[in-house]
């Protein structure tokens, strides 16, 4: 249900700052995109850009990422 999120060249607004996204290497081999150090997945049922239908599933654990909401790393 939650497919890791990797883009080998990823395009960013201006508005996003290009040193909070890195790349892991998984334990399988495969690479993830993360924010902030933290690992981005997306949702298996969200079929076009802008859905957010897996935003608050799983007890309220899983959540759309706000850029504008994160804390700013030192």
């Amino acid at each position: 249900m939650w497919p890791p999120f990797y883009v080998e060249n990823l395009s960013l607004p201006e508005s996003l700052n290009p040193y909070h996204f890195s790349v892991i290497e998984r334990a399988d081999g495969s690479k993830q995109t993360t924010f902030k150090n933290w690992p981005l997945y997306f949702y298996s049922k969200d079929s076009s850009p802008g859905d957010v239908r897996g935003n608050g599933l799983e007890d309220d654990r899983w959540h759309v990422v706000v850029p504008a909401d994160q804390p700013e790393l030192i």
